[in-house]
């Protein structure tokens, strides 16, 4: 086990170096902890590189340095609920192999939407616009500049979307208080091609606005 998880020691420099934590001696550790539960759950039938495998399992260290270097400048209920947060999501994790949207994650830790909304808000902050961009760097309407969609559209399109969408509106208008992502990140997490996530985006784009001229029109 220790040789193999040496053979991905490149894997977890580049991801502590990604996040600023190269140095962090604590990080250091809960990484060979995490990659050594990625290695022992590796199912190369699924298709996966196994260094592809380990770096998605140590997604949690992001959340984990964005908490340790927040928690100082934040209420202590809200660092409490954060934890609850962290330990429903890597549990949810743990038993799904993928990450859960917003709603599974409220389920999950039985904390309501809007809480999650918040307490991710304390610890980064999110834009207030939606990101609808393709690969080339262009909205999901064509002539259309950056939207800055109304919560209440978004969310009546969030739930009636498949986990994909719902994946690929938070990456992108940060719902739920989500982290905004790149186009180029947002494919790479939810295994997409960039003409998949354009004509999801452009799909979910028109559905937005839709809600929006109705909302406008009553």
């Amino acid at each position: 086990m220790v040789s193999v998880i040496n053979s991905v020691s490149p894997t977890i420099h580049h991801v502590l170096g990604s996040i600023g934590a190269s140095g962090d001696k604590h990080l250091r550790s809960k990484a060979r902890t995490l990659a050594a539960g990625a290695v022992k759950s590796y199912d190369p039938t699924k298709g996966a590189q196994l260094h592809t495998w380990v770096s998605r399992q140590l997604l949690p260290l992001r959340r984990a340095r964005r908490f340790s270097d927040s928690a100082a400048h934040v209420p202590e209920g809200i660092q409490l609920d954060a934890m609850t947060l962290m330990k429903a999501e890597q549990a949810f994790i743990d038993e799904n192999d993928r990450e859960p949207d917003i709603l599974e994650l409220a389920d999950a830790s039985y904390l309501p939407v809007k809480r999650i909304e918040n307490i991710r808000k304390s610890f980064r902050p999110i834009p207030s616009e939606g990101a609808f961009t393709n690969e080339t760097g262009d909205v999901g309407i064509p002539g259309q500049s950056a939207p800055d969609y109304s919560d209440e559209s978004v969310e009546y399109v969030y739930r009636d979307a498949d986990y994909i969408d719902r994946k690929i509106l938070e990456m992108k208008t940060g719902y739920g208080g989500s982290e905004v992502l790149s186009p180029k990140d947002t494919a790479a997490r939810l295994n997409l091609t960039p003409t998949q996530l354009s004509r999801r985006s452009t799909k979910l784009a028109l559905q937005i606005r839709e809600i929006e001229d109705a909302i406008s029109q009553t």
